[in-house]
């Protein structure tokens, strides 16, 4: 008697649906990451963004960006008989804060004896 050989084992999953499966699970998985990482920069911005610091006719602060986002930074400079109680500089963190909350510049008193 002749015998023919099997096609294909019917337990065992085709090798080509495995890879098709495989393929959109990553087309899938690219697609979702796009969508996740085009919303990181407005994330980025909503979230941590400083405020401005307030106007002070002695102060004279300037920052590096604007808006001041995460990782920016302001200088302040003070006119003569004036000085800063705190550091001369501020950098925006991650909460979206100052680390320095005072960048003001005060008079300077002298005391006569």
């Amino acid at each position: 008697s002749e015998s023919t050989p099997l096609r294909g084992n019917p337990n065992r999953p085709n090798q080509k649906a495995t890879l098709k499966k495989a393929a959109y699970s990553l087309v899938l998985l690219l697609v979702l990451c796009s969508i996740l990482f085009s919303w990181y920069p407005l994330l980025l911005y909503q979230f941590n963004t400083c405020p401005p610091f307030s106007s002070n006719p002695n102060s004279h602060i300037t920052c590096d960006k604007t808006p001041q986002t995460y990782g920016s930074s302001c200088q302040l400079s003070c006119p003569p008989l004036f000085y800063s109680q705190n550091l001369m500089q501020s950098t925006c963190t991650l909460t979206g804060a100052w680390n320095v909350t005072d960048l003001v510049c005060r008079p300077q008193v002298a005391a006569v004896v």
